[in-house]
């Protein structure tokens, strides 16, 4: 505490001090307000600089853009071509499977047929050969 009075002894000294007080914190003010306004001035600057330098990218943005958006829709182009073509290939090769499939069912129903009628030849075959066994020795009593 007897700092704080021992201050406020030395702020209420003379008159010419108090003068000179409010003439230093008139400079102090003077000072900061400009440079405020030079920090508002510059930033404004900074600002339109920035301004400048993306307008000057933004064709060169836009150019790269356009670039890729070309290049993205030839390659989905070509992507959907392939695809196409898988889709009609597919569509031919089951078309063809089911011709394949078709004859084959007919064929095995033709192997199935001849097999029973080999089954059947056989069995003549046979029975012819038992007659003809059967017809020989009477053919062989009568020469």
């Amino acid at each position: 505490m007897e700092a704080a009075a021992s201050n406020r002894a030395e702020l209420s000294l003379m008159p010419e001090d108090n003068t000179l007080l409010q003439l230093v914190k008139s400079e102090l003010t003077s000072s900061r307000s400009q440079m405020s306004d030079t920090i508002k001035t510059e930033m404004a600057s900074f600002r339109s600089e920035i301004g400048l330098i993306v307008e000057n990218f933004r064709p060169e943005v836009k150019t790269k853009m356009d670039a890729l958006q070309l290049e993205i829709t030839g390659q989905i182009h070509s992507i959907q071509t392939k695809q196409t073509i898988m889709s009609d290939t597919m569509e031919n090769m089951e078309t063809t499977l089911n011709s394949h499939h078709d004859s084959l069912e007919a064929m095995e129903t033709t192997v199935s047929t001849l097999q029973d009628q080999i089954l059947k030849l056989q069995e003549q075959q046979k029975d012819f050969e038992n007659r003809s066994r059967r017809q020989k020795p009477a053919d062989n009593w009568h020469t």
